[in-house]
């Protein structure tokens, strides 16, 4: 990932019981359908900033084309999160 939340590479799994059907096609949820080797590998996107870059390496047992094993998602900004408040009323 390159940008404000750079980093080198982390290595990911989907979890056991998660398949890839006849279809092809399945739907995963990033970190809630992945393993880590450690909890610290997991993607932080706690810097506020744009232009960040994530770019995905996927490989699959016998698939013969290559042309989508990697693919990069440009443009994804991180804003400023709001500190909440509370105050009385008058």
């Amino acid at each position: 990932m390159t940008g404000p939340n750079a980093i080198t590479h982390r290595n990911f799994q989907i979890k056991n019981g998660k398949q890839i059907g006849a279809s092809g096609v399945v739907s995963l949820t990033f970190p809630e359908d992945f393993v880590s080797g450690s909890d610290t590998q997991f993607l932080n996107f706690s810097n506020p900033g744009s232009n960040n870059t994530l770019t995905v390496s996927t490989t699959v047992s016998g698939d013969t084309v290559s042309s989508n094993d990697i693919k990069p998602l440009v443009g994804i900004d991180v804003y400023t999160p709001a500190t909440p408040s509370l105050s009385a009323s008058t």
